[in-house]
């Protein structure tokens, strides 16, 4: 196993935080359609790498 400092853990807690923020942000009009923009693009493409989970999910219920 890979042992990692917790300094390291703490960086990626804070970043976590900070897109939170910015995630909140992006809501507002007000802020520049470039930060919606990029979101978005990542929300994509996670959301298409995760597409074979949920239709194994939706094959158990109906069966």
């Amino acid at each position: 196993m890979i042992r990692r400092p917790l300094s390291s853990l703490k960086l990626k807690q804070t970043d976590i935080e900070e897109m939170d923020a910015n995630m909140s942000r992006v809501q507002k009009p007000k802020e520049s359609t470039t930060t919606s923009g990029t979101i978005s693009e990542v929300l994509k493409e996670g959301q298409t790498e995760r597409q074979d989970e949920p239709q194994k999910m939706d094959t158990s219920e109906d069966s």
